[in-house]
């Protein structure tokens, strides 16, 4: 069923949208052990995988702004694509939406954006990582790319296409629209993207997909997911942003942390633990 949660943040408020469910396998994972995925799986009551996760997409309004970012995965993911009835739920209509802020170009992240190769948010500008468009629109990636992942470049190349002329890019740390910057989280695609809205303890940061499996991920930071484009650099971004949460005390939000993920980052002997917000 669809479902939102809205909260504040920045100057403006956030609405958290239930996109739809995913399942992921330990097979997906490297940098784990079988005895680690073992003890991971029993922390949650299972005792074999998939793990059921959220996909999450973020609506943040502020003033005559209302911005999406990301966009679920519609039919590009089976048991996706709730987005639409989420922001119905929310009184928002595809046309309210003047622009969509792309945390990277996976299906699960822009499958939302078409509907038969025709922009579903027909006033919205998209912003992308400069690094993610040439990535992604690059012949000579897509044909190095074994056979499976090819249609990942074949859907980022139809929703670039479909917002053409409404498309403007962004490079590294930068303010994309006022009062939200980009926060550069390179690995799982070159120009992953989260962004940070806000500042304090009303601030919170979008950190896309830091975390697939927060079971795995969390307690196991090194557990690298079959999608990282970089998997050395994923680890180490990942790392480094866990740190950096934890220290500073940092509200974060994931696509797919537990919906509405939204949660505060916690050290927990050699790895670390989510702690839900309160919101």
């Amino acid at each position: 069923m669809p479902s939102i949660k809205k909260f504040a943040a920045g100057s403006g408020t956030i609405t958290s949208i239930y996109d739809g469910e995913l399942l992921l396998g330990p097979e997906m994972f490297s940098g784990i052990s079988d005895a680690e995925v073992t003890k991971c799986l029993a922390n949650i009551g299972q005792t074999e995988g998939p793990v059921s996760g959220s996909l999450n997409a973020y609506l943040y309004q502020d003033g005559d702004k209302t911005i999406l970012i990301d966009s679920g995965g519609k039919a590009a993911i089976p048991g996706t694509g709730q987005l639409l009835d989420g922001l119905k739920l929310a009184s928002i209509a595809p046309r309210d939406i003047d622009m969509v802020l792309c945390t990277h170009l996976h299906p699960d992240h822009i499958g939302g954006l078409i509907d038969n190769g025709e922009a579903v948010f027909t006033n919205a500008e998209l912003k992308v990582n400069e690094a993610d468009r040439e990535f992604w629109l690059n012949a000579e990636n897509r044909e190095k790319t074994p056979e499976d992942f090819k249609v990942f470049f074949d859907l980022a190349g139809a929703v670039l296409n479909a917002y053409q002329d409404r498309i403007s890019t962004f490079i590294g740390e930068a303010e994309v629209v006022s009062g939200v910057n980009s926060v550069p989280l390179p690995g799982h695609t070159p120009g992953h993207s989260g962004f940070q809205i806000g500042d304090g303890e009303n601030g919170l940061l979008i950190w896309g997909d830091i975390v697939h499996v927060q079971a795995f991920q969390m307690p196991q930071p090194k557990a690298s997911i079959a999608f990282d484009v970089d998997s050395q650099t994923a680890v180490a971004t990942r790392i480094a942003m866990f740190e950096r949460a934890s220290k500073e005390r940092l509200r974060i939000a994931g696509m797919h942390l537990a919906h509405p993920g939204v949660g505060h980052v916690v050290a927990r002997g050699d790895g670390f633990w989510l702690e839900p917000a309160h919101i």
